[in-house]
């Protein structure tokens, strides 16, 4: 052992260099992991985009049951969506965009009665 460690120490430089190229060789092997070999610290989230006019009212009441499934579920939720009365149904809150800014943020009901949504989306 002492003579390990003699070694090391006359040769320190060699030593830090060799540190040096092991940790770089774990740190890109730790960057080649698959993301589920390490924990998410984000909670999940699923996004849903519909294009709910090509869909029947049957299926439109199946997605948002689906949706409220997975909510339930514990799992955020983020629809892009264009049905409102499905989306006064299922979401808690709704931000609404107009040419790629936003309109109003709010409750269903806060949204329903915004007087520049009922003008553009609603028919008011």
């Amino acid at each position: 052992m002492d003579r390990l460690v003699a070694f090391a120490v006359s040769r320190r430089f060699l030593m830090v260099g060799l540190f040096a190229a092991v940790m770089m060789g774990g740190l890109v092997a730790f960057q080649q992991l698959n993301i589920e070999a390490y924990p998410d610290p984000t909670p999940p989230m699923v996004d849903v985009v519909t294009q709910s006019p090509g869909l029947s009212a049957e299926e439109i009441l199946r997605l948002g049951a689906l949706v409220k499934a997975i909510s339930r579920a514990g799992t955020a939720v983020l629809l892009v969506e264009h049905h409102a009365d499905l989306i006064f149904d299922i979401c808690h809150q709704v931000t609404v965009l107009n040419l790629g800014r936003v309109l109003a943020s709010g409750t269903p009901s806060e949204i329903r009665v915004h007087k520049e949504v009922v003008s553009a989306y609603l028919g008011g």
